[in-house]
């Protein structure tokens, strides 16, 4: 549980840096990796397919630093409707992440208030798309 408060201070720090001008949901996310913390936010563009999630974002910066394998993430989002609530990652990131992690990857998901929810890769994403499979 220390490792999971220690990622979810860090989603909540990298979700302040989050350029979210046209949605307004900010997200944070952090990965506990081979080399320590790795934060990242979303960064949004006009044509949103030129967005980039947290979670895309994060996997990016740990491919880059080299610091696979990763051990554990924390997503961090306030939701409007659910103040209590964290929201999931989107497809898309779950696919993203099944490319780096193996399906027991622990996720744990996150409000500005704390930890909500414990769930793994495989739990959110049960049939993934695997290399070799074209």
């Amino acid at each position: 549980m220390k490792m999971a408060k220690q990622l979810w201070k860090e989603a909540i720090r990298s979700r302040k840096k989050a350029y979210a001008p046209y949605s307004k949901f900010l997200v944070g996310a952090a990965g506990m990796t081979s080399k320590g913390v790795i934060g990242a936010c979303n960064v949004e563009n006009v044509n949103f397919c030129g967005s980039i999630c947290a979670e895309q974002n994060m996997m990016t910066r740990i491919v880059y630093e080299q610091a696979l394998p990763v051990k554990m993430i924390c997503v961090v989002t306030k939701m409007k409707n659910d103040p209590k609530g964290a929201g999931s990652p989107c497809g898309f990131c779950l696919q993203v992440l099944s490319e780096f992690c193996s399906p027991e990857l622990i996720i744990w998901l996150g409000n500005l208030n704390g930890l909500v929810r414990r769930t793994t890769l495989g739990e959110l994403l049960p049939s993934s798309f695997k290399r070799g499979a074209f």
